[in-house]
């Protein structure tokens, strides 16, 4: 069995794409309890995913930058 590995530029992408079809930043932030400024930054690479995000994305922190789908996560088909 293959397990996939994404990093932060993987989850990076991700993000974006579920903010495009949520309409803005400050309403994917919003919907998701997520600091708007603190969103911004991972957007613009000034700051990591981090364990916050990678969950709601779907994903958990393996250590160092890369991360793992969740089975569990409400938030991974929005």
């Amino acid at each position: 069995m293959s397990i996939s590995v994404y990093t932060d530029e993987d989850l990076r992408h991700l993000l974006r794409q579920r903010v495009a079809q949520k309409g803005s930043q400050r309403a994917w932030a919003r919907t998701h309890g997520i600091d708007y400024s603190y969103l911004s930054r991972v957007l613009g690479q000034q700051r990591p995913v981090g364990k916050l995000l990678a969950r709601v994305l779907g994903y958990r922190v393996t250590g160092g930058p890369t991360y793992l789908p969740l089975d569990d996560n409400p938030f991974f088909n929005l």
